[in-house]
């Protein structure tokens, strides 16, 4: 799968297209987790969905929010579980 990523204004403050962050699992669903972002905002990945509320994750931005919507995240790794 290739993602296009398009040219963005660097603001240092703010998560941009290829960064890659930390997160935690918030919520799930038949299509995806529900994550929050280092910085505090909410993402959505469709990628391992089996994880648990509390989990931390690494990812990597694949598309910013628009209005109504989440920021995409792909999720690379596991950090570290939530305690049972």
């Amino acid at each position: 799968m290739r993602y296009h990523f398009s040219s963005y204004d660097c603001d240092c403050d703010t998560l941009q297209v290829g960064d890659s962050c930390y997160a935690e699992v918030t919520g799930a669903c038949k299509t995806g987790i529900f994550l929050r972002l280092s910085d505090g905002q909410a993402a959505f990945s469709s990628r391992m969905r089996n994880l648990k509320v509390g989990d931390r994750v690494l990812c990597m931005v694949l598309e910013l929010a628009t209005e109504g919507k989440r920021i995409f995240v792909e999720t690379e790794s596991v950090v570290e579980y939530a305690a049972a």
